[in-house]
């Protein structure tokens, strides 16, 4: 497996955030709308937290009010983020390690992007396929993945 690619190289780009007084249903609602599984808390450029499916279910399960519950209640105010120059496999050993499914990448204090552990489960399996294709299907597979497979907009 290529351990030296970067977590900029899968990486999302379009970021899903909220203010800090949004309802934990707005939340929701973005999240479904975008088909993601967590939203950045921003005040402006300035990362606050991040609110997640998890946050969102431990939210309901303690009977809060989710339509007047703003998600500064709820958000996970130490963010662990990463760099873009880190690899893949650093952000997967930080992921498991701390238990976290998503990890926002930063470049001076403003985030870029933020990788899944979909993310990295796809470039896990990208690899390991690689690893058993001729050089022809290897071609192939680059050239689909550089396509935008990888990375969302």
């Amino acid at each position: 497996m290529n351990t030296y690619l970067l977590i900029s190289e899968i990486m999302t780009v379009k970021l899903v955030e909220v203010v800090p007084d949004a309802s934990v249903s707005e939340a929701a609602e973005r999240m479904r709308e975008h088909r993601v599984a967590s939203v950045l808390v921003t005040e402006g450029p300035r990362l606050l937290g991040i609110v997640t499916e998890r946050d969102i279910v431990a939210a309901i399960a303690g009977r809060r009010d989710c339509a007047t519950t703003p998600v500064h209640q709820i958000m996970t105010e130490k963010v662990i983020t990463a760099s873009p120059e880190s690899d893949i496999v650093y952000a997967a050993r930080v992921m498991t390690e701390r238990g976290i499914r998503h990890l926002p990448v930063a470049r001076e204090d403003r985030v870029i992007g933020i990788v899944s552990i979909r993310d990295i489960v796809r470039w896990g399996l990208m690899s390991l396929a690689q690893e058993s294709l001729s050089e022809d299907a290897r071609k192939a597979l680059h050239v689909l993945s550089s396509g935008g497979g990888a990375r969302r907009e």
